[in-house]
């Protein structure tokens, strides 16, 4: 048993009795992490998605799943009653235009807050990223530090974070880094790559940390479960990472000995992105490498201190070496490499 000062007002939350959770982004790479986790540790869920097709991974019978329109307002006043906590890890990371970052990351979250103010929420748990704060230069950055991204998909996270603090809802945001783990299709690629005998990276490409999937799920239990209101935390396991250690370590795990490494110049990788995103045009899917995405690949270092997160939430971080192994197994045991 805990307690959460709202308003002036001692709530007594027991976690013997678990409460509701109100889970968007379910049926994506991070959410079926945290899905699965919260059941297995008795929390009751209400998913909201576009897709209840795709919540196939679960028991339903152990699940409220709530097909909505994140931009329609009334469907999600219809579904945010009587919950207690809310998830919100749905969102949008590619597209050609602000646009689309508005309606999928700023808009949802917007309605969302609104639908949920109605009820007495505990506590808004709101997945942004690191690209919101932007990158680092001199130093790795703090949670105090002014949010300078540099991409439409970074300002779109900035301003979603906006309207969480101002919501007046108890709330903590969560920074993190790049996630790595079983499922993941991003580092799959990299695996693939590796596979066949190559390796790729842009430039140099920029320093980096990134955070293993189990870690994010038990700091996002974490923050439901303790006395932690109305923060933010930067979410990495404190490494640094380059393309090259990355690919290196990659190379140890799959037992390669001789991998072709292609560097390509920055400027080429700006055309690559453009015909990406004529490709996009025509087919009418988004592209995850645009010109866009080119403005954060270009930036050198993309650090930020886990500090306030080691003390106050978390501070056992996987390695990132295991949980490149981790994923590896993975993708060997589902057929994927």
């Amino acid at each position: 048993m805990f307690y959460e000062i709202r308003e002036s007002v001692r709530i007594i939350i027991d976690m013997n009795e678990k409460p509701l959770v109100l889970l968007t982004g379910a049926t994506g790479f991070i959410g079926r992490h945290v899905t699965r986790e919260l059941l297995k540790r008795g929390y009751k869920l209400r998913i909201l998605t576009r897709h209840p097709e795709l919540v196939n991974f679960v028991d339903k019978q152990y699940v409220e799943i709530k097909k909505v329109n994140y931009l329609d307002i009334q469907t999600l006043y219809d579904v945010a009653k009587d919950v207690d906590f809310v998830v919100h890890i749905a969102g949008v990371i590619k597209g050609r235009t602000f646009d689309v970052f508005k309606k999928g990351n700023i808009y949802s979250t917007r309605n969302l807050l609104e639908a949920v103010r109605r009820g007495n929420v505990r506590k808004f748990v709101f997945l942004s990223s690191q690209s919101a704060a932007g990158p680092s230069y001199e130093r790795p950055l703090t949670e105090e530090d002014e949010a300078k991204p540099v991409s439409f998909y970074g300002l779109s996270k900035k301003i979603a974070e906006r309207y969480v603090e101002k919501s007046g809802i108890p709330y903590v945001i969560l920074r993190p880094s790049a996630v790595f783990g079983e499922g993941d299709r991003e580092t799959f690629l990299l695996f693939k790559m590796v596979k066949n005998g190559i390796s790729i990276s842009i430039g140099d490409g920029p320093l980096f940390n990134i955070i293993y999937v189990g870690d994010l799920v038990e700091i996002i239990v974490r923050v439901l479960e303790r006395n932690v209101i109305n923060k933010k935390y930067f979410v990495n396991n404190g490494e640094v990472l380059s393309p090259k250690r990355l690919n290196e370590i990659i190379k140890k795990i799959m037992g390669k000995r001789y991998v072709f490494h292609i560097k390509v110049p920055q400027a080429a990788a700006v055309f690559f992105a453009f015909l990406a995103e004529y490709y996009s045009n025509i087919t009418g899917r988004e592209s995850m490498l645009t010109r866009e995405k080119m403005r954060e690949l270009r930036q050198y270092r993309w650090l930020a201190s886990n500090e306030l997160l080691k003390k106050e939430i978390f501070d056992r971080f996987t390695s990132s070496e295991e949980a490149l192994k981790r994923a590896y197994v993975w993708y060997k045991k589902e057929g994927w490499l």
